[in-house]
């Protein structure tokens, strides 16, 4: 008789615990969704999607899932947002009456998503890697070529630059002789006498 009062006794406080550890786990739950909501108003969605997935773990809600979409909708990851939308759709029973049409109208959003990770970007092609230390080009060889261009080139240049001077030189000396004659030519006088003359 008292293995048996004590075998009850033991189920007793093992059911209240059981109890006190359920009602436990209901508000570590509730706690987690009433944070994951904050988080989501917020705006930071990667923290709810963390939150949501800890409520979970703790009892799979058809609400939970919704709100998992949700996040995921808003993150732009489309895929993961229709996976857990279709799997709320899944479980509509779950969910107060006219919560399909909502969800219905978020997989119609939703074809408009479009991943960012999804996306091609088009970039233009990076330039090719400049060496730090030149390497100098191979000389040229000159072609067999058996006229030299350039020593012509610069030959004749420099020939016509002294025919050039030459002509000058010449023109310059008429002048001189030209002016000599004039400012000793007797009939018009000196240089001073015609000075004297102007004024």
């Amino acid at each position: 008789m008292k293995l048996t009062l004590s075998l009850s006794a033991l189920l007793l406080v093992a059911a209240v615990a059981l109890q006190g550890f359920a009602q436990e786990s209901e508000k570590s739950r509730d706690q987690l969704i009433a944070e994951a909501l904050r988080a989501y108003n917020e705006g930071n969605y990667d923290k709810a999607l963390d939150l949501y997935f800890e409520a979970k773990v703790i009892e799979d809600l058809a609400e939970i899932d919704y709100s998992i979409a949700r996040c995921y909708h808003n993150l732009q990851k489309c895929e993961q947002a229709r996976k857990f939308y279709e799997k709320t759709m899944s479980r509509i029973d779950e969910l107060p009456e006219g919560f399909d049409l909502r969800v219905q109208k978020q997989l119609v959003e939703l074809e408009s998503c479009v991943d960012p990770e999804d996306t091609v970007v088009v970039t233009q092609p990076e330039p090719p890697p400049v060496d730090p230390q030149p390497v100098d080009p191979e000389p040229e060889l000159p072609e067999e070529s058996s006229i030299d261009w350039l020593s012509i080139g610069i030959m004749g240049g420099g020939a016509a630059i002294a025919i050039a001077g030459l002509g000058v030189d010449l023109g310059s000396q008429g002048l001189i002789d030209d002016h000599k004659k004039y400012s000793s030519d007797i009939s018009t006088g000196s240089n001073d006498e015609r000075r004297t003359k102007v004024a």
